[in-house]
């Protein structure tokens, strides 16, 4: 067994792969040695490899702003998600603080996996994705009470505005639609002020939103909205990467009416429509996440750690 499958065997993945799929995902010229300075990803390049970092660490950086790190990746997280399942160029670069070692996920390759093994993938992506929400909501949190205290503004008022998302229907035929639409404990409406999920609560649910709009908040401050959400996306789900366990509250702003999907449910469908599934999944926290690097500049800029001169 090589190295790379015993430092990813003993890697703890939500979903962990199995020997035969660790020798897989290990082959060939996907591993690679990093170095301190190395880049795993150039900001504006236009190639959908994904990486898993296995060994050592790495920053996430842009080229406006280079000496502020905007996350750190360490061992078992994933990186180049966003030009994987969008196609869009880079947004950020990856760049090695230390001696590590990495896996190339090469996008073109993405039809030699079995659908089994691409589950497995796309669920540990997502939940590093979901872990990575609680610096995140921190950063918007951060930047709405600093927006309030100067600028005023009404509780609805969100730093990334109104994020309408990706339909969780495109790309589905009709018949799949229809089996997701069916997907019991089924359709629910939730008047103005009522809670799809509520911050430290555990389901077994997740949503999907058909009609209306909601707010995410904490519980730090319930009257700040962190983002605000438009129809036609899942949430909650926390429920399927985090054990249940939710860290934030999803509050109707009008009336939603939506399908309450049960977990068991969901997981029970084929393994190629829940695919397509997870694809959808990816796009809607993408586009949550997409905002979030500015929102974190801008908070650096407002808190006096950064200064964009004239």
């Amino acid at each position: 067994m090589s190295n790379c499958q015993l430092i990813l065997e003993a890697l703890a993945f939500p979903q962990p792969f199995s020997e035969q799929e660790s020798a897989l995902l290990c082959a060939g010229q996907g591993v690679q040695r990093m170095e301190a300075g190395d880049v795993l990803i150039r900001e504006g390049a236009r190639d959908r490899d994904m990486w898993l970092v296995v060994q050592g660490g790495c920053h996430v950086v842009k080229r406006m702003q280079p000496n502020l790190p905007l996350g750190t990746l360490g061992p078992g997280s994933f990186c180049g998600e966003i030009a994987w399942f969008t196609g869009h160029a880079r947004t950020a670069s990856v760049v090695a603080f230390e001696p590590g070692l990495a896996l190339r996920l090469s996008f073109d390759d993405i039809d030699n996996y079995p659908a089994g093994l691409m589950l497995k993938i796309y669920h540990n992506v997502l939940a590093d994705v979901i872990n990575r929400k609680e610096v995140l909501h921190d950063t918007l949190f951060r930047l709405a009470s600093l927006e309030r205290e100067r600028y005023g503004g009404g509780v609805t008022g969100s730093p990334v505005g109104f994020l309408r998302g990706f339909s969780m229907f495109e790309g589905l035929t009709p018949e799949e639609a229809g089996v997701l639409r069916a997907l019991p404990p089924g359709v629910e409406f939730i008047r103005p002020g009522g809670y799809l999920f509520r911050e430290g609560e555990r389901y077994d649910t997740m949503f999907l939103l058909l009609k209306g709009s909601v707010k995410v908040t904490v519980l730090r401050d319930p009257a700040l909205a962190l983002v605000n959400l438009g129809a036609e996306r899942l949430l909650g789900l926390d429920s399927l990467f985090r054990d249940g366990v939710h860290g934030a509250n999803h509050v109707a702003v009008e009336t939603c009416e939506g399908i309450r999907i049960g977990l068991a449910e969901f997981l029970a469908l084929d393994p190629v429509f829940r695919l397509k599934l997870y694809w959808r999944m990816a796009l809607t926290l993408i586009n949550r996440l997409a905002p979030i690097n500015v929102a974190r500049i801008k908070l650096e800029h407002m808190e006096g750690k950064m200064w964009f001169g004239g």
